[in-house]
């Protein structure tokens, strides 16, 4: 609170304990501290793509929590928006979100990209994001990323899986988007949830890996 010095002066009594020390964190969040993924997650919060994970606490960013659908409409707004002119859409129906709800135009925006798909006009907005769905996402917001065809993929555990997404992961993997979950073997691990962390990293690869913008005539 901020003080006032016009305010009346409170009654003498005994000396108020020390306010607690504050974190000292090796940058904007202290709980992504010697986290694998810290760098990047730094980097996002400079570009404003995340603002934390707690409105009362500006030093986390709850790196190990996952990622709902909601959250990830307006990750992948805030991050396209680094290099790209984003249109509002109109005439999007999502019949399971208010009009006034905060993520409502980003998740109209990423239904209308296509990066998100609906069911009967429902976003889900609470369904949490795997890293199947991450690529068929960052494949339909980011335009410089792109699917690619292959008729055998090179993860090892992702057979079966609808050819979108198998093209989706092979268009992120070729442009260094994403490295796999593991690399021997290499594996992406589709159905696990994408970590607040992971998306970091995601984001961070995609964004330095956009053209450069034109420059103005």
């Amino acid at each position: 609170m901020v003080e006032d010095d016009c305010q009346t002066p409170p009654p003498a009594g005994p000396t108020a304990p020390p306010a607690p020390a504050q974190p000292v964190c090796t940058g904007r969040f202290c709980d992504d501290d010697r986290n694998v993924h810290e760098a990047n997650i730094e980097r996002i919060a400079v570009w404003r793509i995340t603002l934390g994970c707690d409105a009362q606490d500006a030093t986390k960013y709850c790196p190990d929590a996952q990622i709902t659908r909601r959250q990830m409409s307006a990750f992948l707004h805030r991050a396209v928006s680094q290099r790209w002119t984003i249109q509002a859409p109109e005439g999007i129906q999502l019949d399971d979100v208010e009009t006034g709800e905060w993520f409502r135009p980003f998740a109209e925006w990423v239904v209308s990209v296509g990066a998100f798909t609906t069911t009967n006009n429902l976003f889900n907005p609470g369904g949490v994001v795997t890293r199947a769905d991450m690529a068929i996402m960052m494949i339909g917001a980011f335009p410089h990323l792109n699917a690619v065809e292959v008729e055998t993929s090179r993860f090892g555990d992702v057979e079966g899986l609808d050819p979108a997404v198998l093209a989706a992961l092979e268009g992120m993997f070729q442009t260094g988007v994403t490295r796999g979950c593991s690399t021997e073997p290499l594996n992406y691990c589709p159905n696990q949830p994408v970590t607040r962390a992971q998306m970091a990293s995601f984001f961070v690869r995609a964004i330095n890996r956009a053209p450069a913008p034109a420059p103005a005539s």
